[in-house]
């Protein structure tokens, strides 16, 4: 009987004992982590003068049409402006591929806007867009802002938002392109 209480205590030390080890191994520093910046290159963009065709596609980014809704004027927008060449990252299902173009069109942006509001344009924009035909031909997300390109024959329409730190208080860029 005395051996059975025996065995029975060596066999739970032994299963304490090597919980804590493995629980904390002995030897192992804590290893923290450094957060790093990337810095984003900057978009190449070349302004050209406006003609009719360009004022065109500015006045569908601005006011909407039939495809697109307008912009929301509780925002304070800068632009618009037209750009030569502008760098799309274009999704080809049928090559499973992306592709960088660089297209023609208008841009606009708003700066010092919240990211609810930016969240709440991006999802006005998805909704409606999608209503119209377009499809969302690549997204991406990060803690650091979102890209959506939408289609629609040969027309590409990005949003991107980002924000220089971390975190929803800080203050967010939108940006809307439209190629012609």
């Amino acid at each position: 009987m005395n051996r059975k209480y025996i065995l029975i205590v060596m066999f739970l030390a032994f299963f304490i004992v090597g919980g804590i080890l493995l629980w904390k191994p002995i030897g192992r520093k804590e290893i923290k982590m450094q957060e790093t910046k990337i810095m984003e290159k900057p978009r190449e963009e070349k302004e050209t003068k406006v003609s009719s065709n360009e004022e065109l596609k500015c006045q569908a980014i601005v006011k909407g049409n039939a495809d697109i809704p307008p912009l929301p004027v509780d925002v304070t927008w800068q632009g618009p402006q037209a750009v030569n060449e502008y760098q799309v990252e274009v999704f080809y299902p049928d090559k499973y591929e992306f592709e960088t173009k660089k297209l023609p069109g208008c841009i606009i942006r708003a700066t010092e806007i919240s990211f609810d509001k930016a969240s709440e344009i991006r999802n006005r924009y998805f909704k409606e867009l999608s209503e119209h035909g377009w499809i969302l031909n690549n997204a991406a997300d990060s803690p650091l802002g979102f890209v959506d390109i939408y289609q629609k024959n040969n027309l590409y329409l990005m949003i991107k938002g980002s924000t220089p730190e971390r975190g929803i208080r800080s203050p967010w860029m939108l940006e809307i392109f439209l190629s012609e």
